[in-house]
């Protein structure tokens, strides 16, 4: 099934209240999840919680994962909530050559949750001190494009799926991807070809992967 008519799909069923997500991994095809090569600049800002879900730094202590890995479904935007849980707390820089990671964070409060059919994104602060390499993100996406996913799949060190090809809807605030994802890619960035994130890993449908736009978000209010 085609990128296109999935997307066309999930934005007609989520206009309805009809769809569904049903998991939030799923490997397509041939296993392609690899280490994180040692000289990635980015590792410092790629976190996992306790929750075992993946975490990005967007610099200053602000923190993007999905919203689902945070609580259960909302109706709208969340906001303001505490975060004292064991669950909610991050090593950054986890990789095959630094399985222990290289910083530890408490969160300190949820900003801004949403986990519902149409966005599944959430925002926290956590206490310094804070990574030492953050990711810009980006609002705007062509629709066609390559895009990459980092993770903590199955609790294992950092992992990437390496590029994939990519298919966004702006009407359903989707984003369709071929790459890899398992259990722990939740929350994972979504990078573009120059690691902006652009969205953020939470859902599988079909014979693809899938998260959220960072377009039309509440982080646009938040961070400049």
């Amino acid at each position: 099934m085609s990128l296109r008519l999935i997307l066309l799909i999930l934005t007609v069923a989520a206009g309805c209240g009809q769809e569904r997500d049903s998991k939030m991994f799923k490997i397509i095809g041939k296993n392609n999840l690899m280490p994180v090569p040692d000289n990635f600049k980015y590792i410092p800002a790629i976190g996992e919680m306790g929750n075992k879900c993946t975490v990005s730094h967007l610099g200053d202590g602000y923190v993007l994962t999905s919203g689902h890995c945070l609580g259960g479904p909302t109706r709208g935007l969340v906001f303001d909530k505490s975060c004292t849980s064991p669950k909610f707390e991050i090593v950054w820089g986890r990789t095959d050559f630094n399985p222990k990671g290289i910083l530890k964070s408490k969160c300190k409060r949820i900003i801004a949750r949403q986990y519902n059919r149409r966005q599944d994104y959430g925002l926290l602060k956590i206490r310094a001190p804070y990574p030492k390499r953050k990711f810009t993100y980006k609002s705007t996406y062509n629709t066609r494009g390559l895009v990459e996913v980092i993770s903590h799949p199955n609790g294992k060190p950092m992992r990437t799926s390496g590029r994939c090809p990519a298919y966004t809807s702006p009407e359903s605030n989707r984003i369709l991807y071929s790459c890899d994802t398992q259990q722990g890619s939740s929350g994972a960035p979504i990078l573009d070809k120059n690691y902006q994130i652009i969205g953020v890993h939470n859902f599988e449908l079909f014979d693809r992967n899938g998260g959220t736009l960072l377009h039309n978000t509440y982080i646009e209010k938040i961070l400049p």
